[in-house]
């Protein structure tokens, strides 16, 4: 609880290949960690030995906070870990079997998962309906009418993922550079509206 001195501000440390965020929350306070593994790290869900491992090693160079937040983490009896991921699949039915949500076309790194999911659902109710008597063709439209939703989001994950956690410390420039650039430009609109 203490880790935050400033409840309404977020703090983010980031390195080549590395991210570390300290988010205040609703209530207590959270330590993420994003980082880029050289390789597909080994992922068991109910290992946390190596999700421990695998995260102290990510950021056993790192300064600032990082030894005693990693230190946290190692702590903790049930620490979350889970890797960013895109699912990619050549069809989302088969046979009288659909997928919805990320069980179709995860874009984790965008953080919509639950709206795709819920528009997903929306949309397979519709085509249901229209073709209450050929589940196939009602398949095929929902998964069509999706993929002009889900094909952009996906798309853009590779361009996103470099720009949250830069390979290099001149990616980190850029990207720091952007965000400026960003927040300068949303200060000048809050300003504006202000004013009006």
């Amino acid at each position: 609880p203490d880790a935050i001195e400033d409840p309404s501000e977020m703090t983010m440390l980031t390195a080549p290949n590395r991210m570390l965020v300290l988010h205040p929350s609703r209530t207590t306070p959270l330590a993420i960690f994003t980082f880029r593994a050289a390789q597909p790290a080994p992922h068991d869900r109910k290992n946390v030995a190596l999700h421990k491992q695998t995260v102290a090693d990510a950021y056993a160079d790192v300064r600032w906070r990082a030894p005693e937040l990693v230190a946290a983490f190692l702590d903790h009896p049930a620490p979350f870990f889970d890797p960013l991921t895109t699912v990619r699949m050549p069809s989302w039915s088969r046979g009288r079997v659909v997928l919805l949500g990320d069980a179709a076309a995860a874009t984790a790194l965008l953080g919509d998962g639950s709206s795709m999911a819920m528009a997903g659902a929306y949309a397979l109710a519709e085509e249901l309906a229209a073709h209450p008597d050929d589940h196939a063709r009602a398949f095929a439209a929902y998964e069509s009418r999706l993929r002009r939703e889900v094909g952009p989001r996906q798309r853009r994950v590779g361009l996103l993922s470099r720009l949250m956690v830069p390979r290099t410390r001149a990616g980190l420039a850029v990207r720091n550079a952007v965000g400026r650039a960003v927040g300068r430009t949303n200060r000048i609109a809050s300003r504006e509206a202000a004013n009006r």
